[in-house]
C-alpha cells in the first residue's frame, strides 16, 4: 500500500512539473511553432493561442492538485469519504423503482417537448459554420469542458454534423439533472410530481434557444447539471465550499451563464430555512446554533461562488475571450448593475412566452408566496417579508454575473436562471399544496400544469416555424443560384456579397405575432453582413470569400425579381434581398 502510495505521489508531482513547463510563455512558443510547422501555415493570433496553451496547463495543475488535497490531505479525505457516501445514498434513492419510473417519464416528457425542434433539423446559428468547416473554436471563449467533450461525442477533431444525437444525448443529461434536483429539493426523496414541477428548469421558452444548437446543446445542458451538484453537500460546509468551488469553475468551462443555477438554489435554501417549519415561531428565538448554521452556508454560498469566478478568471480566460463587438464586454461596471437588471426583467416579462403562459407563472407566483406565508411556522410578517425578498431577489440575481457587466449577453440562452427561478417557483407551490394543504389541492397548484402546457406549446410553435422557414430558405436559395448561373462563368473565381434580408416566412407570422421571441430563436439566411453567408453558400457548392459589405454598389443592374436583385461588375456580384415585396 505505501509503495503505491508513493508511485501515486511521484507520478503527481511529475505530473505537476510537466504542466508548470508546460504553462511557461516560451513553451506556447514552442507549440505554436510546432503546430504551425505542422499545418504549414501561419497560425491566425498566435499570441491568442499561447495563452490557450498556457491555461490547459492550468487546467491540468488544477487537477492534478485537486487529486492531491483530496488523496493526502486530512480534510481532503474527509471530504472524500463524505462526497462518496453522499453519492452513494443518492444513487442507491436512483435504483429504486419509483425514482426509475419518474426517470423515464422525464425522459420521455421531454422528448416529446423538443421533438419538432429535432425533427426539424434546422441549422442554429453558427451551426452551419460548424458544419461547413468542421470548428469548434469554444476553446476561445475559455470553455474547455465544451471543447473536450465535443472531440469525443464526434468523435473526431474536425467535427460533422451528427444531429439528432447531441440533442438525444442532452434529453438523457436533462432527465438525469431533472431527477437530481428533485433529489436536492425535495428532502432526497425522488417523486413524480415535484420532479414534474420542476422541468421548466429546461422546456421554459429562453432554453429553447440553447437546446436549438445542434452543436453546442449538450454543453449547455451540463451548465446547468454542474452547478445543482455541490447542493448534494451541502450539509457538510468544507464539502459544499470545495464542490463548489470546482464545480462552478468546471460550469465557466462548459457555459458560463449557467453559473446563475447556483444562485437561486442558494437562496432557496437559505429562504427555505428561515420559514420552514424547522424553524421557531420567531427568528429572534432561533437559537445561536442554527442561525450560526444559515449565516455560515450563506457566506459559504457567496464565498465559492466569487472565488470560482475570480480563480476562472484569473486563470483560464483568454484575454480575448469576450469581445464587446460578438459576444459581451465583461468589464465590471457597478453602475451598471440596476439598468442591467431593469432590462433583463423586462425582457424576461415581454418574451417569457405567450399570454397564458406568462399569466400561468404571475398566479404561481402569488400562491407559492402565500401558501409559503400561511404554512410557515414564523411570525406571518416577517415571513412575508422574507418569502416576497427571496422572490425578488432571485428574479434579479437570476440574470448571474451579467448584473455588473458593462455590456451584458441579453440573449435568451443566457437566462439559464429565469428558468431555475421558474422551475424552483412552480415546485415550491406544489410542495407546499402536497405537504400542507388538505383541500383543493388541485384547484391550488393547477396552474402549474397550465404552465408546462404552454411550455410545451411554445417549443412546438417554434419548431414548425424553423422547419417553415428552412423550407423558405431553401426555396430563395435555389431560385438566387438559378439567377445567379445565367451570369457566372464556371470557370473563373467569383466573389459575392448581400445587403438586404430574405425575412421571416410570412407563414410564421401568426407564431411570430403570439410569440415575439420567436424572431430571435429563428435564424435568417442570407442576411446582410451575416458571417454565415458564406458557409451558407458552401452547402451549394458554391465557395465565396466571407460577405464584406451590406451597401449596394454602382455596378450594373443585371437582373431585378420581387425576390432579389442582381448587381455585378466582372467577377464581382452583389445581390440586394428583398423581404417585402
Amino acid at each position: 500500500m505505501k509503495v503505491k502510495s508513493l508511485g501515486f505521489k511521484i507520478f503527481l508531482a511529475a505530473a505537476m512539473v510537466l504542466f508548470g513547463i508546460c504553462a511557461l510563455p516560451c513553451f506556447g512558443n514552442f507549440a505554436v511553432s510546432v503546430a504551425e510547422k505542422y499545418l504549414g501555415r501561419t497560425l491566425r493570433d498566435a499570441p491568442r493561442w499561447m495563452e490557450v496553451v498556457m491555461h490547459c496547463s492550468f487546467i491540468g495543475i488544477f487537477a492534478v492538485l485537486i487529486t492531491a488535497f483530496l488523496s493526502f490531505v486530512s480534510l481532503g479525505k474527509k471530504i472524500a469519504g463524505y462526497i462518496k457516501n453522499e453519492y452513494g445514498l443518492f444513487f442507491k434513492e436512483l435504483k429504486m423503482n419509483r425514482a426509475i419510473f419518474v426517470s423515464a417519464v422525464v425522459f420521455v416528457f421531454y422528448l416529446l417537448c423538443f421533438s419538432r425542434i429535432i425533427l426539424a433539423d434546422f441549422f442554429y446559428h453558427d451551426d452551419i459554420w460548424r458544419a461547413a468547416e468542421g470548428s469548434r473554436s469554444w476553446i476561445g471563449l475559455g470553455r474547455y469542458v465544451s471543447e473536450f467533450l465535443s472531440i469525443l461525442i464526434h468523435n473526431n477533431i474536425e467535427i460533422q454534423d451528427i444531429a439528432p444525437l447531441p440533442q438525444i444525448i442532452s434529453v438523457f443529461i436533462m432527465s438525469f439533472t431533472t431527477v437530481l434536483l428533485t433529489y436536492i429539493l425535495n428532502g432526497k426523496k425522488i417523486d413524480f410530481i415535484p420532479a414534474l414541477a420542476l422541468t421548466p428548469v429546461f422546456i421554459s421558452p429562453f432554453f429553447a434557444q440553447n437546446f436549438s444548437y445542434r452543436y453546442d446543446c449538450v454543453y449547455m445542458v451540463i451548465a446547468v447539471l454542474l452547478p445543482v451538484i455541490p447542493f448534494l453537500f451541502r450539509d457538510d460546509i468544507p464539502a459544499f465550499v470545495f464542490s463548489s468551488i470546482v464545480f462552478l469553475i468546471l460550469d465557466c468551462m462548459s457555459y458560463q451563464a449557467g453559473t446563475s443555477v447556483y444562485i437561486i438554489l442558494a437562496i432557496f435554501f437559505v429562504a427555505s430555512k428561515i420559514i420552514s417549519d424547522e424553524v421557531s415561531e420567531e427568528f429572534s428565538a432561533i437559537s445561536p446554533q442554527e442561525k450560526k448554521k444559515l449565516a455560515v452556508f450563506l457566506a459559504a454560498s457567496v464565498v465559492s461562488f466569487a472565488s470560482a469566478l475570480v480563480l476562472y478568471k484569473i486563470f483560464f480566460v483568454n484575454s480575448k475571450s469576450f469581445d464587446p463587438n460578438f459576444y459581451a464586454d465583461a468589464q465590471i461596471s457597478v453602475t451598471s448593475i440596476i439598468p442591467n437588471a431593469a432590462d433583463y426583467i423586462e425582457l424576461c416579462a415581454k418574451d417569457f412566452g405567450g399570454f397564458f403562459t406568462k399569466f400561468s407563472f404571475d398566479v404561481v407566483s402569488v400562491l407559492a408566496i402565500i401558501l409559503c406565508v400561511k404554512n410557515s411556522k414564523c411570525n406571518k410578517l416577517f415571513a412575508s417579508v422574507v418569502a416576497v425578498a427571496a422572490y425578488i431577489l432571485g428574479l434579479i440575481l437570476s440574470f448571474g454575473s451579467y448584473l455588473v457587466f458593462k455590456q451584458p449577453l441579453y440573449e435568451p440562452r443566457a437566462f439559464m436562471g429565469f428558468n431555475c427561478f421558474v422551475a424552483v417557483v412552480c415546485f415550491v407551490l406544489v410542495k407546499q399544496v402536497l405537504f400542507f394543504e388538505k383541500k383543493s389541492r388541485l384547484i391550488k397548484c393547477i396552474f402549474v400544469p397550465v404552465l408546462l402546457y404552454g411550455c410545451m406549446v411554445f417549443l412546438f410553435t417554434l419548431g414548425n416555424c424553423m422547419s417553415v422557414q428552412k423550407k423558405y430558405q431553401s426555396f430563395r436559395m435555389s431560385v438566387l443560384m438559378s439567377d445567379l448561373d445565367d451570369f457566372i462563368v464556371s470557370d473563373k473565381d467569383f466573389d459575392l456579397t448581400f445587403s438586404g434580408t430574405i425575412g421571416m416566412c410570412n407563414g410564421n407570422e401568426i407564431a411570430v405575432k403570439n410569440y415575439p421571441v420567436i424572431r430571435k430563436l429563428v435564424t435568417v439566411l442570407p442576411s446582410a453582413n451575416s458571417i454565415w453567408n458564406d458557409d451558407l453558400m458552401k452547402f451549394h457548392n458554391i465557395e465565396i470569400e466571407e460577405n464584406s459589405s451590406a451597401v449596394k454598389p454602382e455596378w450594373p443592374l443585371l437582373r431585378s425579381t420581387v425576390y432579389h436583385d442582381i448587381y455585378a461588375q466582372g467577377n464581382h456580384f452583389h445581390v440586394v434581398l428583398k423581404e417585402e415585396f
